[in-house]
């Protein structure tokens, strides 16, 4: 049994290594010879910090990046401290290039038994009842294979979801802006600095190897095509025109021009083709949510196509993929396209309600739904009888029966859900390992925080059933419909 997917992106490397843990090890098939040098994205939330976290992935990426607690909020000195609000172990955005992102993901999909076949391009799919037949090129010439299932992960402008035939409604902004990765002689005081004048807006974040990427929305360029080549001198002069004080900015690695789309594919799944990532929605880079997005799109896909070609997934699991993360994409580009808006606002009556808005912003009891919804955390999977259903579980330590300390991160480190037990006798936790003996992580736990008396955690670390007084009938429904059948 196969899969193939198509891009070594961040979600096509996470996929591979989800796949792996769970037993299944892909390959990638990609188009480039080598990994895009330069970074689009350039941050990973708090979210996507505890997915890596509970696989035991989370050091490597840490060691690479910048961790940054406050939100920007345009002034001086005054910012969001995320650390009042996310009840996890990461809270900050980790600012961490793209490219190296990347070169993270790809060595923990290679442990998993990946294998990247660069300079392979899929020209032709047929997908059918049984499988897809994939017509491929490269450097042995052309041939078609034969997978159970395809993946494209293949960006934007998807190959995959072209010949598929699937739409991909939606807006391309009417404002150009720049991305350029510099060096300043002048480097402000905040870790992350963002301000916004009548002129325009430029925000600065720093990176590990001493460049610092700039974002500049100057209003009197916007109107510049993205073809029109970004020169030093211009982003100096709008730096300079819009902030009053001069970065030094010099020694430019990468300047980019580029229009924000915000698209969303008509649906995530066809048949035996599935999409994740860019190519099944784009965001404007407010609030550095797409390669986040892809990156749960692949851990959410993972275990529900590992399941599905094993043979023990319930009917249905797979088309759970598109129920879940089509809404919630639709739900983050309406407020990234919000805060791009937001952002590019100008004339005196907006730019007051910008400043109003702001402002209001410094109320605590504003500032955690800000804080969780760019964190990620504030993301919800359905609902069900118990409130804690569909929600993300934070890192809980756990104190097993036998006297044994764990965490729920530890249990899901495995990729394989997880159920908790914390019944005096334990009889919940045998009934459950009892009926899924292959596919469940079965615990009798003594001490668990504030979790229910019974609880299911998904391998993606969403709570799929919980119980404060469970019965034999309502364990077996609520765990069979993410398990399957009971063997017994």
């Amino acid at each position: 049994m196969t899969v193939l997917i198509v891009g070594a992106g961040p979600a096509g490397l996470t996929l591979a290594a989800e796949l792996g843990l769970a037993g299944l090890p892909c390959r990638i098939l990609e188009q480039r010879s080598d990994r895009y040098p330069h970074s689009r994205a350039f941050a990973l939330t708090p979210r996507c910090l505890e997915i890596l976290d509970m696989r035991g992935e989370v050091d490597e990426f840490l060691s690479r990046g910048l961790r940054s607690h406050i939100i920007s909020l345009g002034s001086k000195n005054r910012g969001i401290d995320m650390t009042r609000y996310i009840d996890g172990p990461h809270p900050y955005m980790l600012i961490l290039p793209q490219v190296n992102t990347e070169e993270a993901l790809e060595t923990w999909a290679l442990k998993r038994g990946t294998i990247i076949e660069r300079n392979t391009e899929v020209i032709g799919i047929e997908p059918d009842a049984d499988g897809v037949s994939v017509r491929v090129r490269g450097a042995q010439g052309e041939h078609t294979e034969r997978a159970d299932y395809l993946v494209g992960c293949d960006g934007s402008k998807s190959t995959v979801r072209r010949l598929l035939g699937l739409d991909f409604p939606g807006t391309p902004s009417q404002f150009s802006a720049i991305i350029a990765d510099v060096k300043l002689r002048h480097i402000p005081d905040e870790q992350v600095f963002a301000r916004h004048t009548e002129r325009g807006m430029v925000a600065v974040m720093p990176f590990p190897d001493g460049h610092f990427r700039l974002m500049i929305q100057d209003h009197l360029r916007m109107q510049v095509p993205v073809s029109e080549p970004v020169t030093l001198d211009e982003i100096r002069r709008s730096a300079v025109e819009i902030l009053g004080v001069d970065l030094g900015i010099h020694s430019p690695r990468w300047l980019n021009r580029f229009r924000s789309e915000q698209r969303l594919v008509e649906r995530y799944r066809v048949g035996r083709v599935l999409l994740a990532g860019d190519a099944a929605h784009v965001h404007t880079p407010a609030g550095g949510q797409g390669l986040n997005l892809g990156i749960q799109d692949a851990v959410n896909l993972g275990w529900k196509l590992a399941a599905t070609v094993q043979g023990w997934a319930p009917p249905g699991l797979l088309d759970t993929y598109d129920a879940e993360l089509r809404p919630l994409a639709a739900k983050i580009l309406r407020q990234t396209e919000n805060v791009f808006r937001f952002n590019t606002a100008r004339g005196p009556l907006l730019r007051a309600a910008r400043w109003a808005v702001k402002q209001l912003l410094y109320l605590p009891y504003l500032q955690r739904g800000v804080v969780t919804e760019m964190a990620g955390t504030h993301m919800r999977y359905g609902k069900g009888a118990h409130p804690l259903i569909g929600r993300r579980l934070p890192q809980t330590d756990l104190t097993e029966a036998t006297g044994e300390r764990t965490s729920v991160f530890s249990l899901l480190a495995a990729g394989k859900p997880v159920f908790l037990d914390r019944s005096l006798d334990g009889q919940w936790a045998s009934s459950a390992a009892a009926f899924w003996p292959d596919h469940l992580c079965s615990v009798h736990v003594r001490s668990a925080g504030r979790l229910p008396a019974a609880v299911l955690i998904r391998p993606d670390g969403h709570v799929g059933w919980a119980s404060d007084a469970p019965d034999a009938p309502g364990l077996r429904a609520g765990l069979g419909r993410w398990l399957g059948e009971p063997s017994v």
